[in-house]
């Protein structure tokens, strides 16, 4: 048996999924760039930007951690 949802309620978890964490928005300009940093860093070569996005966000939770 599966539990039927009301229309609000659908739509209401979906407003949810769909806005960012205040901490993530508040970051973003840090997260570009030291993202940018890294690219730079790592001799300007395209392709790679997710891997620097994601290194810069994990270095800057790391500082915030300790």
């Amino acid at each position: 048996m599966t539990a039927k949802r009301g229309r609000s309620e659908i739509f209401e978890l979906d407003e949810k999924i769909k806005q960012p964490r205040a901490d993530a928005a508040a970051n973003h300009g840090q997260i570009r760039r030291r993202a940018y940093e890294i690219y730079l860093a790592g001799g300007s070569l395209p392709g790679r930007e997710l891997d620097d996005w994601l290194r810069a966000e994990h270095e800057l939770r790391k500082q915030t951690e300790n």
